[in-house]
C-alpha cells in the first residue's frame, strides 16, 4: 500500500529575490527550485509550472503556459537572475493571483485541476500579508511557504493555508532538507492509492443552485476525480444529475480514463428544476449501481455514492437511502447553504461524523474537497481490508466472554416498517455470530414489545447458533404502541429465570431496540434491572427520544443511535466490543507506550483531549505488573521521557502523571522520537520483552523527518504501532509507521478520539496470539523424565520443545536452546551454545531419554538457573531475555524447597513458564511460575505449541510461485527460499500426501521442479537451495498463464482424484500485465490461490488473483516474522472437519427386565448433559463453527449380535437420548471382543468422518485384559483415532478399562467416571483435545486451569429415600435427581405430589353460586392444598399453586409465584371472598383460559406436571368450548379434573374421549362421601405417582394403545413454493408423528378396524387451471398401504417437495373425486389439510366451492398452518365449525410444535370418533351443491398453537 503522487497540477514558485538575501543564498533558491522541478512529471496535460520574482515590486519570470517541457524550464531556472530590492510579499501573492493562477496565464482552476503557490522568503514583509493570502485561499489555491532565517513565525502562518505548509530553516543550505516538499502531492492529498472502487456522484441541479455555483461544484468533483486513480480495472466513476427527475451524464463503463473523466465534468449541464432527492437515489439503485452499466459489486468491489445537494428535498429520502444502503452502496452526502441536515443524516451512511458534510456557501466546498478525499479513499481501504479483519478479531475476542446471557428486547411497535423489522432481526443474527453460543456458555434470548410484551424464545431454549437464528428468522412483529418502560419492567422476571438455570452467576446483558418515544416511564423499570446487575445498553433508532434512549442505558457509554434500521450493521462490532471489553481485556499482559505530539500545531484544549483519551484507555485496563503497564513519551522537534512502563502500577497515580503532563510546543520530528521510544520496550527501561507490547501514537501534522526506518526497526523488534492521524496527519506516513492499514487510524478532529480508545484497547486484548516468535532468547527446557512418564508421554514432551524450536528464530545471534533432564538428579542434556540450526538442536532433543526415579523439580530449577550463565553458553551481559520452560507431569518430591528455589531463579531475571501435564500439583506449578497467567495444561494426546501446524494427515497438491524480479535484492530472495522450505517442512511429503511444485517467474517463466519429481523433503530441500535468481521484470499474468501446465496430470497433479490443487504466490511488485483473465481461468479448475505480497504492493490486484481478500497476505518487508504468514496460510489447507463419536453401553450386571439404565442412577442423571455438551464443539483452533459437524451414533447389542439398539450417525437430537433413557430390555450387554468389534464393523458401514471416536460407558470388562488389548490395537488400525472409557457405578476392575484405551494422550493418568465432579466437562475436554489434534494437527491444547468450585450449596430437602420403579413409564425414568437445575435439592420422590408439579384451581363464581356452596368449594381447596408439599422455590420439587375465579369470564387471584410458603397461601385461600355476578357458568371457557394462560409459565424437568382442577356449583350449558378444552388440555399435556356438585353431563362426554381416563370428573352432591373422593383425586391425578401408582388408580394408562377408527383419512400437504425447504422436511416429521396414533386398516376384509389412509401434495410445477393436468402429485391412495411403517418409509424417502403453485381448491377437488368418494368409502371421512401459505388467486373460488362439497358430503375437514403468510378467510372457508376444534395455527415446524400437533390430531380423532352419528347428523344437507353446511356449533376462533405452545416450550 503507497500514497499516490497527484499527476495533475498547477504550481508557482513565488521567489523573494530582496537584497537581504546575497548572491550566494540566491544560488542556493536556484539549485533548490532546480532539483524540485526536475522531480516533477512536468508536460501540458500533467504538472505546469510557473515562477515569480520579487522584491519591491513582483516581476514575471515564466507563466504556467510558457513552457511545455522540463528543459526549458530548468534552462531559465540555472540562468534566473537576482533582482535585488525590498520585502513585499503581500503586494507578490496579490500579483500572482491576478497574473498566474487565471485561465488565460496557462492555470487549469476551471478544470478542477490543483493550484498551488510556494512562497521563499528569508526576512519579514514590508506589507500586509493576510489579505492577498486569503484571497489566494479563497480562489482555492493551496499555499506553502519556507522562510529562512526568519525569527518570527507569526507572518508564515499568515501566508500558508495551514501551519503544516509554513516551514522555518535557520540557512539557505537547509533547504535540501525540507523533504517533504518532494512528496508534496501525497501530503496535499494524503491519497491512498491504487484503490479499487465504483464511485456515482449525484448531483443537485435543481433551480436554487446558479449557475456559478454550479461551476463550483463541476470544481468539487474534479478535485475528487483527480486523487483518484482511474481506469477499467481500478476506480469507475459515474454521473447523475437530478432536479425534478434523474438524468445520467455517464455511467460507470462510459469512460476509464480520468482525462475523459475530466473533461466531462466540466461539460455538465445546468438545467433548474425541483428537487425531488429520494427519486434520485432511487434511480441509482435500479439504474447504476448495476452490472449492465458497469457496476462491479458482484466482484466485491467497494460501491460509493456522492450526494451532493443544497437544499430540502420535495420527496422522501429516508426509505430510497436506506435501500441503497441495504444493497452495500456506501452514501457521502455533502450539504451546501440551506440543506437540511437531518435530511444528510437520513441519506449518509453510519456514522454521521464521517459520511455527512455540510457547508454555508459554495466557496467552503474547497475546505471539505481534502477531507472528503481523505476519508473516501480511506473508506475504500478500511471497508475491503480492515473490517473483515476487525470484525475476526472481535469475534475471537468475544470468545474471552465464556459465559454470559444475553436478552434482546425489540421494539416490535406499527411505526416499524416489515424491511425495518428484518433489519433487526439480521442484527440480531449477526450479533449471534459473534459468540461462542451454547447451554453452558453465551445465551441469547429475544422478547419482542409493543403495547404487550411477547417472548420470542428465553435464554435457555436454544444452544447453538443455528437454531437461534431459525427462530429470530420465525418472529413475526407485534405491531401497535410503544410501551417500552412495561416491557423493561417485563424482563425482571426473565433474567431472574435466566439466573436459576445456571448453576453459578453469569453476566447478563439487556440490549434494548426502539424507534420511538415510549408511553409510559423507563426510568424506574431500568434502574431496578441494573439493580439486579442487569448491564443495560440502548439502541435508538430515527425518531427515538436520546434522553430516554440516555436513561435506559444508565451512562453514555452503553447508548448507540443510528438514523435507520440498516445502519444497525454499522455498529454491530461497536455493540460487541462494549459488551465483550471487559471479559477480554482481563488477566492480560502487555506494554503500552503513548507517545504524544506535542509540538505548537496542537492547541491547549486539544492537548487535553489527548490526556482524556489516555486516561480513559488507563481506566479500561487491568494494570500491574504482571499485568497491563503504560508509559509515555511526549515529541516535538525532540523527544522527552515523561514516566516509563513499569513507574506506576496502579490507575491513580498514571491518571495523575499524565494529567501533569505540559506540552512542548514546537515542529514535528516523529521518526526521531520513533527512534528514542524503542530503548522504552527494553527491560532496562521498564519493559518485558516476553510479553506483547505497543506503542500508540498520535500526531496532527506531518513529520519533517523519515518515519519509515525507525518505525521498521520497531516492527521488527515485535512492537505493534497503532497510528492516530488528527485532521492533516499525513496517511503515507501514518501507514509508513504503523505497516499496515489496520493499525492506522484518521479522525477529523481530536474529539473523535473517544470513538476511536475502544477500538484501540479491544485490539491490544485481542491481538492474535500466535506466540510470540522469539528473535533474541536464552531459553532452557527443563523436562521431567522421572518413573511417572510414560515413554509415548516422554516422545510427545519431545515433539513439544521441537515445536517451539520451529517457530523461533534460531542462530549464533538469535534464539539460544538448553535442556536438562531431572528426576533423582537433573542431566545437561545440551548447552545455550552447543547448537545453532534448527536441525542440529531437533537432533539432540530426540537423542535425550527419560531417567525413570523421583521428581526434584527444586534441585533442577537451581541447576538450570546455573546454566544460564556465561561459562555454560549463557549471554547474561547482553541483556538477552532468558525463558525457563518447566515440564512436569507431578508432585515436587523436594516440594519443601520448591518456593525459595523459584525465587531465586525470578531474582535473576528469568521468566518461567509451568507446563503441568497428566497429575500436576496447580499450587507447584503456580510457585514455579510466580503467577498463574505463566502456567499452563495440557490434557492432549502429545504437547504442542498452537502456533504450530505440524500436518502429518493431509494430502494436497501444492505449486509455489516465486517473483525473481529485479526489485528483489540478492538477501531478499534467499530468505524468500529459505521461506519456501518452512512451508516445505510443516507438511508430510510424499506421494500419496502432500507434492510440492515450484516455478519462477519475472519477464519470462522458468520451471523449477513439478509436482512428481521429488517426494522426500530432503531432495525438495537441496533442489530449493540450487535455484538462481532470473532478475528482469515481473510479468505476474504471463507467469500464471504458464502454471497451468503444473496442474496437469503429465506433471504430477492429482487433481482428477480430487486432490486439492493448491497455488502460493511470492512477490513484490505490481504486475505490468494483466493478471484478472489468467487467474479467473485458474479458478475455474478449482485451483486454490494464496498470494504473499511483499513491501508497498497494490493488493487490490492481489485480490484480483485470488478471488479472496482471505487469501491475500500482506507483509511490509522479506524480514517479518515467518509465522505471521505461516499460520493463517496454512490454516487455509485444513479441510472441514467431520466428527463421528459412537457411543456403547456395557451395563451386564442386571437383575430383571426394566428400563436399560436402571441401576446406573448418575448415568441417568448425567447421561442428556454428557451427550448435549460433546456435540456442542463451538469452535477449534483452526475452523469456524460452520466447518466442525459432531455426529452421535448408539449401538446397543448382546454378546450373542442381537441388536438392541442401533442409530446412524446424526446429529445431537434429545429424542434419541430420551428414547435410550426409556428404553425397557431384559438384555444385558457386555465389554468383550464382538463388542469391539461391533464398533469396527459400524465405523466400516456407517461413517466416513475424518474423525472418529469411540465413547464406551461400562461396568467392567467382560473378558480378559490381554485378549481386549489385542482387540483394541485392532480397532486402532482400522482407522479409529481415539477410545475413550467412562467407569460406571458399581464397578470393580476400573484400571483395566484405562488398559484397552488409545489416543487420550496425557489424560490417561486421569480416569473418567461416571461420579466425578463435571463429569460432563471432563469428557468434553478429553474429546475436544482429539478433535484439536485430528482436524487442526494442533497435538495439544494448553488451558488456562479450572477456576474455583462455587460457594457449598443449601442442603436438600427431606424426601423418602423409597424409590420402587413402576411397571409403567412416563416419559423419562423414574426418580432421577433433576437433570435441568442441577444446584436445586435432588427429588426421588415425596408423598404428595410424587414429582413436582404445577396446580391450578378453578372457583365458580357464577351467578347461582350461593355463600354456602362457595364456602364449601374453599373447604375443598383447602382440603386438597393442605395435603401437599409445597415448594419453597422454583426447582423442580413439590407443587406451586395457582388460583383463579370463573363464570362468563376467567380471572386470576393467585399466580405461581406468589406464595412460596404453604401457610401464606393457605390464609390466602382463606381470605378468598365470594364475587356476586349476573353472569352464567362456563367451564369450557375457564378451562381455555387456563390453558392458555395459567400455564405459560411452568417449570422444567422431565417429570413436572401440569393438573388443573375446576370447583363447579352445576353443569355448564356450553358445548364448544369444553370440546376444544380437550383437544387443548391433550396437546398442552395438562390432566384436567372438574369437581361439580351437579351433574355434568357436558364434561363427562367430553372427558370420555380421553383414552389415558386421566381426565376425571367427580360429582359431589352430598358431602357425606367428599373425603373419599377428594382422597381418589390426589392419589390419581394432583399426586399420580407414574413411577409406582396406587391400585386404586389401575384404570389411568397415560401410554395407552391407539383404539382403532374406522375411517378414511387423506392428507392434503401445501408443497408449493409457499413452504420454505426446512419447514417443508418438518410437514414430513409431523406426518410420521401423527401415523404414529393412527392404527391401520389391514383391508383384509372389506371393513376391517382400523383406517384407511391417503396422502396428496399441490401442486406440481407443470399444473396450471384449465388445462387438464392434475393438481396433486398422489403419493398413495387410501388401499396402497396396509400399515404405517411402509407409509412412513415412503414419507422420508420418496415424498419430495413439488414446489410449484398453491391451489388447496383443485386439490381437494381432486380429492373428493378420485378418493374419497372411490373405493368403498367409509362412513367417518376426514382431510387433513396442511396449509403453508394463501392459495393461488386463481383456485380462491375454487377453495370455496370445493370445501363446501366436502363438508356437505359429510367429510370433517381439519387444517393446519404452517408459517404465518396464510389467509384467515381462507382457511375459515376452508375447514369445519367450529374451527376452534378443526383449526391449528402451528407457526414453526420444530419439535415442541410437532407434538404439539400429534398430540391435538390424536385427541381430535378420538372426539371424532365418540361424537361420529352425531357429527354426520349435523352436517347433513338437503342437495350436495348447498351453499353453506349446516350448523355444527356454535363457531368460535381456531387454536392458536402461538398461544398455547407456550407452556410446552418455556
Amino acid at each position: 500500500m503507497h500514497c499516490k503522487k497527484a499527476s495533475v497540477a498547477d504550481i508557482v514558485f513565488v521567489v523573494d529575490g530582496s537584497s537581504s538575501i546575497g548572491e550566494p543564498n540566491f544560488q542556493q533558491l536556484r539549485d533548490f527550485l532546480y532539483t524540485f522541478v526536475d522531480s516533477l512529471d512536468v508536460s501540458v496535460d500533467n504538472v505546469r509550472v510557473g515562477l515569480a520574482q520579487y522584491s519591491d515590486d513582483a516581476h514575471k519570470e515564466f507563466l504556467l503556459n510558457t513552457f511545455s517541457n522540463k528543459s526549458e524550464i530548468l534552462t531559465h531556472i540555472q540562468d534566473l537572475a537576482y533582482r535585488k530590492g525590498g520585502t513585499y510579499t503581500g503586494k507578490a501573492l496579490e500579483f500572482i493571483k491576478e497574473q498566474y493562477f487565471t485561465p488565460s496565464a496557462g492555470s487549469r482552476v476551471d478544470k478542477g485541476v490543483p493550484q498551488i503557490a510556494i512562497v521563499l522568503t528569508d526576512g519579514e514583509s514590508s506589507d500586509n500579508v493576510s489579505a492577498p493570502a486569503n484571497e489566494l485561499r479563497k480562489l482555492g489555491v493551496l499555499v506553502y511557504v519556507i522562510g529562512i532565517n526568519v525569527a518570527e513565525y507569526g507572518e508564515l502562518k499568515e501566508i500558508a493555508n495551514n501551519f503544516h505548509r509554513a516551514s522555518g530553516l535557520p540557512f539557505f543550505t537547509g533547504l535540501h532538507s525540507v523533504g517533504y516538499l518532494t512528496d508534496l502531492f501525497s501530503f496535499c492529498f494524503a491519497v491512498v492509492a491504487p484503490l479499487l472502487a465504483d464511485v456515482v456522484f449525484l448531483v443537485d441541479e435543481s433551480g436554487s443552485i446558479s449557475s456559478e455555483n454550479f461551476k463550483q461544484i463541476r470544481s468539487f468533483i474534479s478535485n475528487i476525480v483527480n486523487v483518484l486513480d482511474v481506469s477499467s480495472d481500478k476506480v469507475r466513476i459515474g454521473v447523475v444529475l437530478y432536479s425534478d427527475s434523474p438524468n445520467v451524464e455517464f455511467f460507470l463503463n462510459t469512460f476509464f480514463s480520468k482525462e475523459e473523466v475530466l473533461q466531462q465534468v466540466q461539460k455538465l449541464p445546468f438545467r433548474g428544476g425541483g428537487a425531488n432527492t429520494g427519486r434520485a437515489l432511487d434511480y441509482l439503485r435500479t439504474e447504476i449501481f448495476q452490472e449492465s452499466v458497469g457496476s462491479r459489486k458482484a466482484q466485491g468491489v467497494q460501491q460509493i455514492a456522492v450526494v451532493i445537494t443544497d437544499g430540502i428535498s420535495s420527496d422522501n429520502v429516508s426509505l430510497p437511502a436506506a435501500n441503497l444502503r441495504r444493497d452495500g452502496i456506501t452514501i457521502f452526502a455533502v450539504g451546501v447553504q440551506e440543506a437540511d441536515i437531518s435530511q444528510l443524516r437520513q441519506i449518509a451512511s453510519h456514522p454521521p461524523r464521517k459520511y455527512v458534510h455540510k457547508v454555508e456557501n459554495y466557496l467552503e466546498l474547497s475546505n471539505v474537497k481534502k477531507s472528503l478525499q481523505k476519508l473516501l479513499c480511506n473508506d475504500i481501504l478500511v471497508q475491503a481490508f480492515v473490517i473483515p479483519k476487525v470484525t475476526r478479531l472481535i469475534a475471537e475476542g468475544c470468545e474471552e466472554t465464556e459465559e454470559a446471557d444475553i436478552y434482546f428486547l425489540i421494539d416490535g411497535s406499527g411505526s416499524i416498517y416489515p424491511q425495518d423489522f428484518l433489519d433487526m432481526k439480521k442484527f440480531i443474527i449477526a450479533m449471534t455470530k459473534m459468540f461462542r453460543i451454547g447451554k453452558e456458555e453465551v445465551r441469547i434470548g429475544v422478547v419482542q414489545y409493543s403495547l404487550t410484551t411477547r417472548l420470542e424464545f428465553s435464554v435457555a431454549q436454544y444452544g447453538t447458533a443455528k437454531e437461534i437464528t431459525i427462530a429470530v428468522k420465525n418472529i413475526a412483529q407485534l405491531g401497535g404502541g410503544t410501551e417500552t418502560g412495561a416491557a423493561l419492567k417485563s424482563m425482571e422476571n426473565h433474567f431472574r429465570e435466566a439466573a436459576r438455570t445456571r448453576q453459578a452467576k453469569v453476566p447478563q446483558f439487556l440490549i434494548t431496540i426502539t424507534d420511538g418515544k415510549s408511553d409510559d416511564s423507563v426510568v424506574e423499570a431500568a434502574n431496578s434491572l441494573r439493580s439486579m446487575g442487569v448491564l443495560t445498553y440502548a439502541v435508538g433508532i430515527r425518531d427515538a427520544d436520546m434522553a430516554e434512549i440516555e436513561q435506559i442505558a444508565g451512562v453514555p457509554e452503553r447508548m448507540f443511535y443510528v438514523n435507520n434500521f440498516d445502519s444497525l450493521k454499522q455498529i454491530k462490532d461497536e455493540v460487541v466490543r462494549k459488551i465483550c471489553s471487559k471479559e477480554v481485556c482481563k488477566q492480560k499482559e502487555a506494554d503500552v507506550i503513548f507517545l504524544i505530539d506535542g509540538s505548537g500545531s496542537i492547541f491547549p484544549v486539544d492537548f487535553d483531549k489527548m490526556k482524556g483519551f489516555m486516561e480513559a484507555m488507563v481506566d479500561k485496563s487491568d494494570i500491574g505488573p504482571d499485568k497491563v503497564q503504560f508509559g509515555l513519551l511526549q515529541f516535538s522537534d525532540s523527544p522527552r521521557e515523561e514516566f516509563q512502563l513499569n513507574a506506576y502500577d496502579n490507575q491513580l497515580q498514571l491518571k495523575q502523571e499524565i494529567t501533569n503532563m505540559e506540552q512542548l510546543g514546537g515542529g514535528t520530528n516523529t521518526g526521531a522520537a520513533l527512534e528514542f521510544a524503542s530503548q522504552y520496550f527494553d527491560q532496562s527501561k521498564g519493559g518485558r520483552p516476553s510479553v506483547r507490547q505497543f506503542l500508540v501514537i498520535i500526531t496532527d501534522g506531518e513529520a519533517q523527518d523519515e518515519v519509515s526506518k525507525p518505525a521498521q526497526a520497531l516492527r521488527q523488534k515485535g512492537i505493534i504501532i497503532y497510528s492516530i492521524g488528527v485532521e492533516n496527519a499525513n496517511t503515507t506516513q501514518l501507514l509508513e509507521i504503523s505497516g499496515g492499514i489496520d493499525k492506522v487510524h484518521s479522525i477529523n478532529n481530536f474529539d473523535d478520539l473517544r470513538y476511536v480508545e475502544d477500538k484501540i484497547i479491544f485490539e491490544i486484548c485481542t491481538q492474535e496470539e500466535t506466540c510470540k516468535r522469539m528473535e533474541v532468547a536464552d531459553v532452557m527446557f527443563v523436562v521431567d523424565g522421572s518413573g511417572s512418564i510414560q515413554p509415548e508421554q516422554f516422545v510427545s514432551m519431545q515433539k513439544f520443545m521441537m515445536s517451539l524450536v520451529n517457530i523461533s528464530d534460531v542462530g549464533k545471534d538469535k534464539v539460544h536452546f538448553g535442556a536438562v533432564v531431572y528426576s533423582n538428579q537433573p542431566d545437561e542434556a545440551f548447552r545455550l551454545n552447543q547448537y545453532f540450526t534448527k536441525d542440529g538442536l531437533k537432533d539432540a532433543i530426540w537423542k535425550m531419554h527419560k531417567k525413570g526415579g523421583g521428581t526434584y523439580t527444586a534441585s533442577a530449577m537451581t541447576f538450570a538457573r546455573d546454566r544460564f550463565t556465561q561459562p555454560y553458553g549463557g549471554r547474561m551481559s547482553n541483556n538477552v531475555s532468558r525463558v525457563m520452560i518447566v515440564i512436569t507431569d507431578g508432585a515436587a518430591t523436594d516440594r519443601i524447597a520448591l518456593p525459595i528455589a523459584s525465587r531465586d531463579v525470578h531474582k535473576q531475571g528469568i521468566s518461567v513458564y509451568a507446563v503441568g501435564v497428566g497429575n500436576a500439583k496447580t499450587q507447584d506449578l503456580e510457585i514455579m511460575a510466580g503467577t498463574k497467567n505463566k502456567v499452563f495444561y495440557c490434557d492432549g494426546g502429545t504437547i504442542s505449541s498452537v502456533c504450530q501446524w505440524k500436518c502429518e494427515v493431509l494430502r494436497g497438491d501444492i505449486v509455489i510461485l516465486l517473483d525473481g524480479s529485479e526489485s528483489i535484492s540478492k538477501g531478499n530472495f534467499t530468505i524468500t527460499l529459505q521461506f519456501m522450505k518452512e512451508v516445505v517442512n510443516h507438511f508430510k511429503i510424499g506421494e500419496k500426501e502432500v507434492r510440492i511444485g515450484v516455478a519462477q517467474f519475472s519477464t519470462n517463466v522458468r520451471k523449477e521442479f513439478y509436482l512428481n519429481e521429488f517426494y522426500a523433503k530432503e531432495d525438495i530441500f537441496k533442489r530449493i537451495d540450487t535455484i538462481d535468481q532470473i532478475e528482469e521484470g515481473t510479468r505476474t499474468g504471463n507467469a500464471l498463464t504458464f502454471v497451468r501446465s503444473f496442474f496437469t496430470a503429465e506433471a504430477g497433479s492429482r487433481k482428477a482424484q480430487g486432490v486439492p490443487q493448491n497455488l502460493l504466490i511470492i512477490t513484490d511488485g505490481d504486475s505490468k500485465d494483466p493478471v484478472e483473465e489468467p487467474a479467473k481461468a485458474l479458478r475455474a479448475e478449482n485451483i486454490n490461490i494464496y498470494v504473499i505480497g511483499v513491501g508497498n504492493l497494490n493488493d487490490f490486484d492481489l485480490i484480483k488473483i485470488t478471488g479472496d481478500s482471505n487469501r491475500v497476505f500482506p507483509i511490509t518487508n522479506f524480514n517479518a516474522p515467518i509465522e505471521v504468514i505461516l499460520t493463517p496460510f496454512l490454516s487455509n489447507f485444513l479441510p472441514d472437519c467431520n466428527i463421528d463419536i459412537a457411543v456403547g453401553f456395557d451395563i451386564s450386571k442386571r437383575t430383571r427386565p426394566t428400563l436399560f439404565f436402571s441401576g446406573q442412577p448418575n448415568l441417568q442423571v448425567y447421561f442428556p448433559e454428557i451427550m448435549a455438551q460433546i456435540s456442542s464443539v463451538a469452535k477449534i483452533s483452526c475452523a469456524s463453527g460452520s466447518q466442525i459437524s459432531v455426529r452421535l451414533g448408539y449401538h446397543l447389542a448382546t454378546d450373542t449380535g442381537k441388536v438392541i439398539y442401533d442409530t446412524r450417525f446424526e446429529n445431537y437430537s434429545t429424542e434419541i437420548v430420551e428414547k435410550l433413557m426409556t428404553l425397557q430390555t431384559r438384555e444385558a450387554t457386555f465389554l468383550n471382543e464382538r463388542f469391539l468389534q461391533d464398533f469396527a464393523d459400524k465405523f466400516t458401514k456407517d461413517s466416513n468422518a475424518k474423525v472418529k471416536v469411540l465413547l464406551i460407558f461400562s461396568d467392567g470388562l467382560d473378558s480378559s485384559v490381554e485378549i481386549m488389548e489385542e482387540e483394541s490395537r485392532k480397532l486402532q488400525g482400522k482407522g479409529i483415532h481415539t477410545l475413550v472409557t467412562v467407569a460406571l457405578d458399581g464397578i470393580f476392575n476400573a484400571n483395566d478399562l484405562q488398559r484397552i484405551e488409545f489416543g487420550r494422550g496425557f489424560g490417561y493418568n486421569s480416569p473418567l467416571a461416571i461420579g466425578m465432579q463435571n463429569v460432563a466437562g471432563a469428557i468434553y475436554k478429553e474429546l475436544d483435545s482429539v478433535f484439536e489434534r485430528e482436524c487442526c494437527c494442533v497435538s495439544c491444547k494448553c488451558v488456562g486451569q479450572e477456576g474455583p468450585r462455587g460457594p457449598r450449596g443449601m442442603p436438600g430437602l427431606k424426601v423418602s429415600n423409597e424409590c420402587k420403579v413402576g411397571t409403567r413409564l412416563f416419559i423419562g425414568v423414574c426418580c432421577p435427581p433433576n437433570t435441568i437445575y442441577p444446584y436445586c435439592p435432588y427429588f426421588c420422590k415425596s408423598d404428595c405430589p410424587s414429582y413436582p408439579t404445577d396446580l391450578v384451581i378453578a372457583l365458580d363464581m357464577s351467578e347461582d353460586v350461593t355463600p354456602t356452596a362457595f364456602e364449601r368449594m374453599r373447604n375443598v381447596t383447602l382440603s386438597i392444598v393442605d395435603q401437599l408439599a409445597i415448594t419453597e422455590s422454583n426447582c423442580p420439587t413439590g407443587a406451586r399453586v395457582a388460583v383463579v375465579t370463573f363464570n362468563t369470564h376467567t380471572k386470576y387471584l393467585i399466580r405461581f409465584s406468589d406464595y412460596l410458603l404453604k401457610s401464606k397461601l393457605i390464609n390466602s385461600i382463606r381470605q378468598i371472598a365470594l364475587e356476586r355476578t349476573s353472569n352464567q357458568r362456563n367451564i369450557g371457557a375457564a378451562m381455555r383460559f387456563v390453558a392458555q394462560h395459567a400455564f405459560k409459565r411452568v417449570r422444567k424437568g422431565m417429570l413436572v406436571r401440569k393438573v388443573a382442577v375446576f370447583i363447579a356449583n352445576g353443569a355448564s350449558q356450553d358445548v364448544t368450548p369444553i370440546n376444544t378444552a380437550v383437544l387443548e388440555f391433550k396437546a398442552l399435556d395438562i390432566t384436567p379434573v372438574v369437581i361439580a356438585f351437579k351433574n355434568v353431563p357436558n364434561v363427562v362426554r367430553a372427558f370420555a374421549t380421553d383414552q389415558t381416563r386421566s381426565f376425571l370428573v367427580r360429582v359431589l352432591e352430598r358431602q357425606m362421601n367428599q373425603e373419599e373422593q377428594l382422597r381418589y383425586i390426589l392419589r390419581c391425578s394432583v399426586c399420580y405417582d407414574v413411577c409406582s401408582p396406587s391400585e386404586e388408580c389401575s384404570q389411568v394408562n397415560l401410554l395407552p394403545v391407539p383404539q382403532p377408527i374406522n375411517m378414511d383419512l387423506t392428507f392434503v400437504v401445501d408443497g408449493s413454493r409457499n413452504i420454505r425447504t426446512d419447514e417443508y422436511e418438518g410437514i414430513k416429521e409431523l406426518l410420521n408423528a401423527v401415523l404414529n396414533d393412527v392404527i391401520v386398516s389391514d383391508q383384509v376384509r372389506p371393513f376391517s378396524a382400523g383406517a384407511r389412509i391417503a396422502l396428496v401434495q399441490h401442486s406440481p410445477l407443470s399444473h396450471a387451471p384449465r388445462q387438464g393436468q392434475s393438481p396433486v402429485t398422489l403419493e398413495f391412495d387410501l388401499e396402497q398401504y396396509r400399515n404405517r411403517n411402509m407409509m412412513k418409509r415412503h414419507i422420508s424417502e420418496k415424498m419430495r417437495q413439488v414446489g410449484g403453485s398453491s391451489s388447496v381448491g383443485y386439490a381437494i377437488d381432486w380429492v373428493m373425486k378420485n378418493i374419497m368418494n372411490k373405493s368403498r368409502p367409509r362412513s367417518l371421512k376426514v382431510i387433513f389439510a396442511i396449509v403453508g401459505g394463501e392459495t393461488s388467486e386463481w383456485d380462491r373460488e375454487k377453495l370455496l366451492e370445493s370445501a363446501l362439497v366436502a363438508k356437505c358430503q359429510g367429510v370433517a375437514m381439519f387444517v393446519l398452518t404452517v408459517g404465518r403468510k396464510f389467509s384467515s378467510s381462507q382457511i375459515e372457508d376452508l375447514a369445519s365449525d367450529p374451527l376452534s376444534q378443526h383449526v391449528v395455527y402451528l407457526g414453526r415446524v420444530q419439535l415442541p410444535e410437532i407434538e404439539y400437533a400429534e398430540r391435538f390430531s390424536q385427541a381430535f380423532f378420538s372426539l371424532l370418533n365418540s361424537k361420529f352419528s352425531f357429527y354426520l347428523r349435523i352436517l347433513h344437507c338437503v342437495s350436495p351443491c348447498c351453499k353453506k353446511p349446516g350448523p355444527l356449533e356454535t363457531m368460535d376462533s381456531g387454536t392458536s398453537i402461538n398461544q398455547s405452545i407456550t407452556s410446552v416450550v418455556y
